[in-house]
């Protein structure tokens, strides 16, 4: 039975754990919902006002944790059984919102809904966002990685990032998201700037070098560098110091000693070969050609126009790694997709890094973190990658990320 003095809707947090045998003693608990529920449905029925149906994954009622467990399954139960309500009164002036401050429960709870409305046949509005999801970089990249997975995915109708912050300083992160997931319906007009070469040889100069040896996590005893647990294992480059350079090149020979993979494009390494280096082709090069002069590795870069037998031919050339590097023409969660089911189908485990590389635009560490966040964030929310690179155009950032290093 009910019980005594029912709060409004399905609040009751009275921290017992309650046993249903089965799911009608579940459902018959529902009397009490519908006693305080149904009125204020019909005076919005009778208004014509609409009603957000909102779950929130830290406030579910004792009832449905009982039956369903701290899961966005519990989620979509009760939303659903709040909508059934409405429905019985042929009101549809709703939307729904599942909201979680974990990104990763909040796109399996929307993922969810989506299903289970499409299993019914409903078509009601989604409502996206990430509660309490921080503030500064943080908070943003949070409110993307979960808001940008699912706009990726076709779900939400419409956002809002929630921070910490004042709350004028939510709408320009949340009009960007919309901005981005619209821009990837569309060829994007920035492609042709996006190739800039980031690292450039001053780097390994005798006066830069103990600052890049540090950047990269290593110890140093007596200015040599070597690898500890949060050394990077890979840096790439996509130029190098001339081999006359004695003193840079030094500086690079050192970090191959202690087994820190240098990856540099195969046409550098043909101009002016680096021992030991890691040569970075595309799939069809590396079918067509041997490895440059020195190189004793490979790693091959994506862009997602590779065919299915392409990319099935990738165990036999023995790459050490992937970069995902999806062109702009490309949908890059789609195209990324495609690439993981096709090394699931064929049973490879080489390592694949999802490879970031922003435009010249790009010079906002914000808006870095929303492209990052809806870019990479949702591969890595269905754990699709091994890693993350990140390669802005301009060396004004800093960034270490992953297991790839961007410096």
């Amino acid at each position: 039975p009910p019980p005594p003095n029912p709060p409004q809707a399905d609040g009751r947090k009275d921290f017992d754990e309650h046993i249903y045998e089965t799911e009608e003693d579940y459902y018959a608990e529902r009397s009490y919902l519908a006693k305080d529920f149904l009125p204020l449905v019909r005076r919005c029925k009778e208004l014509n006002r609409c009603m957000r149906i909102g779950v929130n994954h830290g406030s579910l009622s004792s009832r449905v944790l009982s039956f369903y467990g701290d899961t966005p399954r519990g989620m979509v139960e009760s939303a659903i059984e709040f909508a059934d309500m409405c429905r019985a009164e042929d009101y549809h002036n709703f939307l729904f919102s599942m909201k979680a401050s974990n990104p990763l429960v909040m796109v399996q709870g929307y993922r969810l809904l989506a299903a289970e409305m499409d299993r019914l046949g409903w078509d009601y509005p989604i409502h996206l966002g990430v509660t309490e999801a921080g503030d500064g970089e943080d908070g943003r990249m949070k409110s993307a990685i979960g808001i940008g997975t699912l706009l990726a995915d076709g779900v939400g109708d419409t956002i809002r990032v929630s921070l910490t912050e004042d709350p004028e300083f939510e709408f320009d992160p949340c009009n960007r998201l919309a901005e981005i997931a619209g821009e990837r319906l569309f060829e994007n007009p920035e492609a042709g700037r996006q190739q800039r070469a980031p690292v450039t040889p001053e780097m390994l100069s005798p006066e830069n070098a103990q600052y890049l040896y540090q950047e990269l996590g290593c110890k140093l005893a007596v200015g040599m560098p070597f690898k500890d647990i949060a050394t990077s294992d890979s840096i790439l480059m996509r130029s190098l110091p001339p081999s006359s350079d004695v003193a840079a090149r030094r500086a690079l020979n050192r970090l191959i000693d202690v087994s820190m993979g240098v990856v540099v494009p195969a046409a550098v390494l043909d101009a002016d070969p680096l021992p030991n280096a890691v040569a970075l082709m595309s799939v069809r090069e590396a079918r067509s050609r041997d490895l440059p002069p020195g190189a004793i590795r490979l790693a091959i870069q994506l862009d997602g126009s590779e065919t299915d037998e392409e990319l099935e031919s990738l165990p036999a050339l023995e790459p050490i790694m992937l970069l995902n590097t999806v062109s702009p023409e490309f949908s890059n969660l789609h195209s990324s997709r495609r690439l993981f089911e096709v090394l699931k189908r064929i049973g490879s485990d080489v390592p694949v890094i999802n490879h970031l590389r922003p435009g010249e635009s790009v010079t906002d560490k914000n808006e870095l973190a929303l492209q990052m966040g809806m870019t990479l964030g949702g591969l890595m929310t269905d754990g699709l990658g091994d890693g993350v690179l990140v390669e802005p155009a301009t060396k004004d950032f800093a960034i270490s990320i992953g297991n790839l290093h961007y410096a």
